[in-house]
């Protein structure tokens, strides 16, 4: 077969009537057979005989119906392929399912299953002249698969070198039909190794199973182009399920058959995959990927335009403004940093340039990887008249339905020319409800060791979750993984400590993280925040604070304002959240809340939780006390709860006084938590208040 495919294919393709009208006579000679006079034992049983496996079965039979790919194989000598390779392939697939089938039933049937089983030459003898029929059929199928073989696989392997895939040496053709007789010569070099080998059961599993994942390809292949490439339109159609469920199916086959070969098989494909991606082809075909993952892309964004994020499942889309790739390193950093996995960064380096008339190019707006070193940020490049109008005009425009921007990360401007117009697009980015921040960094100190983050907070606003979610993000990264995090509350009401303090640890549960929680008391020294801020983070690698009130009557002071404020702090994020996280804390809205509509949870101190931290020995009968005090005020609450304002107040005030006095004694405390409950239970109005006696006296 070798010899005849390297002296011509046309030869070749001739031969194959030959041996089609061999197999034919075979076909007739079993057909017309007979068991009469053949010695055949029908009283035989097949006992002790050896059960085959089904992967074994399988491995010698599947190469037998494998003959159709030849016509794919050879599509490049085919007069009309997109004709002939359909209709060819589907009508021998039928025609050999027939035969076989009928074929197999015939034989079960005219011939004892022991003599199938103990004799090789079996159907041979049955045939009407079988020794020379059968015999010939048998040859003329051999020589088929041979010769398919042959013709095939050099044209694919000449094919490839041309794509630049394998080797250049074996694209090199001979003659007129650019004859592959280099790749010939390697395919019949390899096809000897397996003809060595001797194991035909073994070889036969080895070639099914590269059959096997060639037609997994092939249903692959055919399911991604009908469902994403705009230029997959075949005269032939079929459903897109046929080849999805068909790669599927072939994939459990693989598995059935061998395990260990189908997982070698992958791996062996992984690697050739990895291979050919590292070579970056391009091919004159195109690639059906772009398309795949234009169609996923356009799946997701559906589904995510349909769903609202959730606060704890919210990750940043980042506008970062560099200020040139090359000119602040630091915040294409840092930007990774709070980005996490799965967030997205879009950098843009504006030049700006007063007589330009125009943006660049769309084409040339977008920098690809030979431009820049780092894949994981969107790089664009942008010309503008004005930086600050630049920045407006992107933020309002960029993005798109799914996948919208919801973040602008850019430097603080420290030495702005312009603050007042600054202040202004300070503004606007608010209005545009972006989640604004602002990167002050110390030139001198970096981040540091980036061991300590500081977060500081004046009020339980909105802005609290923002500032809890960005340091998950920044403890969850590479660079700040081991970083020690430190929550402080500057408190200007010292009797809310407590739930303060239980609050923020509430919230800051999700970092899964150790962190240390400070509320500083500033009720009695009413220091500036700021001066707070400096005392305890001076050494902090990292601080996040919130944004300072825009007074838009001063907008030139905003900037120099702020400026001295960050002076003698260290690298520090400027934070302004957007509407997204308005749920916020809510712990002074709580508390007023709790003073019209008693709870249980947010207005009487649960003092089984402060115990512990007391320190000292005797406090149950305190713990008691106190409680009998929380079911009287409950007891009255539905009834009485629009004239216990004042009444509960006093209570809880009372309560905070005793709970953050350190030096009291266990008499003291229960001295003046029995005081209180004695002005309820006797109706002291001058001590509790009209209502809760108004409510004793009713009950």
């Amino acid at each position: 077969t070798v010899t005849i495919a390297y002296i011509s294919t046309s030869i070749a393709i001739k031969s194959q009537y030959v041996i089609l009208g061999l197999i034919v006579l075979s076909l007739i000679s079993v057909f017309m057979g007979t068991s009469d006079g053949k010695g055949f034992d029908y009283s035989a049983i097949a006992e002790g005989a050896e059960k085959v496996d089904f992967a074994v079965l399988f491995g010698i039979f599947f190469p037998a119906v494998t003959g159709f790919t030849a016509g794919v194989a050879m599509s490049g000598d085919l007069k009309d392929p997109k004709k002939s390779i359909p209709w060819g392939t589907m009508l021998a697939i039928t025609t050999g399912l027939i035969v076989y089938i009928v074929l197999a039933l015939f034989i079960e049937s005219s011939i004892p299953s022991a003599e199938l089983r103990n004799n090789n030459k079996a159907l041979v003898e049955f045939g009407y002249y079988g020794i020379y029929f059968v015999t010939a059929g048998i040859w003329g199928a051999t020589l088929s698969s041979a010769l398919g073989g042959i013709l095939g696989a050099p044209r694919i392997l000449q094919a490839m070198s041309i794509d630049k895939i394998t080797p250049r040496f074996f694209a090199r053709g001979v003659g007129e039909d650019n004859e592959p007789r280099r790749a010939l010569m390697l395919t019949f070099l390899l096809a000897e190794v397996g003809i060595l080998i001797g194991e035909l059961d073994v070889i036969a599993e080895i070639v099914a199973m590269f059959y096997m994942a060639a037609y997994l390809f092939i249903n692959l292949s055919c399911f991604l182009e009908q469902w994403a490439s705009p230029d997959f339109r075949p005269t032939f159609r079929i459903s897109i399920f046929v080849p999805l469920i068909g790669a599927i199916a072939t994939f459990l086959l693989m598995i059935q058959l061998n395990l260990v070969a189908a997982l070698s098989s992958v791996v062996l494909m992984g690697v050739v995959f990895l291979w050919l991606t590292r070579k970056q082809l391009e091919l004159g075909s195109g690639d059906v990927w772009q398309s795949v993952w234009s169609s996923i892309v356009k799946l997701g964004l559906k589904n995510l335009n349909k769903k609202v994020t959730h606060n704890r499942n919210w990750e940043p889309n980042i506008i970062l403004f560099s200020g040139g790739t090359n000119a602040r390193p630091h915040l294409l950093e840092f930007s990774k940093s709070i980005a996490g996995r799965n967030g997205m960064i879009s950098n843009f380096d504006l030049i700006e340039n007063k007589t330009a008339n125009l943006l660049f190019p769309k084409h040339k707006q977008s920098l690809t990887l030979d431009d820049i070193n780092d894949d994981s940020i969107f790089h664009r490049k942008q010309e503008c008249k004005d930086i600050y109008t630049g920045i407006e005009v992107i933020a309002e425009t960029y993005g798109f339905s799914g996948i919208e921007p919801n973040t602008v990360l850019m430097g603080w401007a420290r030495n702005t020319k312009d603050p007042s117009r600054f202040s202004q697009l300070t503004n606007s980015l608010h209005q545009l409800d972006y989640n604004v921040l602002f990167l002050d960094y110390d030139t001198e100190k970096g981040f540091g060791a980036k061991q300590k983050i500081d977060i500081w907070w004046r009020d339980l606003s909105h802005l609290s979750y923002l500032t809890v979610q960005l340091t998950k993000l920044l403890i969850t990264s590479k660079d700040w993984s081991n970083a020690e995090v430190r929550f402080f509350f500057l408190n200007n009401d010292n009797s809310l400590q407590y739930s303060i303090k239980k609050a923020i640890e509430k919230r800051t549960e999700e970092l899964r993280s150790q962190v240390v929680i400070e509320v500083i008391n500033n009720e009695i020294e009413q220091k500036d925040f700021y001066e707070v801020v400096k005392t305890h983070s001076f050494e902090s690698d990292l601080i996040l604070i919130d944004l300072p009130e825009l007074d838009q009557e001063n907008e030139e002071q905003f900037v120099e304002k702020t400026n001295d404020l960050l002076g003698a702090l260290g690298t520090t994020l400027i934070v302004k959240a957007s509407s997204h996280f308005n749920d916020g804390l809510g712990i002074n809205s709580t508390i007023e809340k709790g003073f019209n509509t008693i709870s249980e949870n947010t207005l009487v101190v649960r003092v089984e939780e402060e115990l512990p931290q007391l320190g000292q020995v005797g406090f149950s009968e305190i713990y008691q006390l106190i409680e009998t005090v929380d079911a009287s005020i409950l007891e009255y609450n539905q009834q009485f709860v629009n004239t216990v304002y004042s009444p509960l107040n006093k209570v809880y005030e009372v309560f905070s006084t005793v709970l953050n006095k350190e030096n009291l004694t266990v008499n003291e405390v229960y001295s003046q938590v029995e005081e209180l409950l004695v002005d309820i239970q006797e109706n002291r109005l001058d001590s509790v208040g009209e209502g809760i006696a108004v409510g004793i006296k009713a009950q």
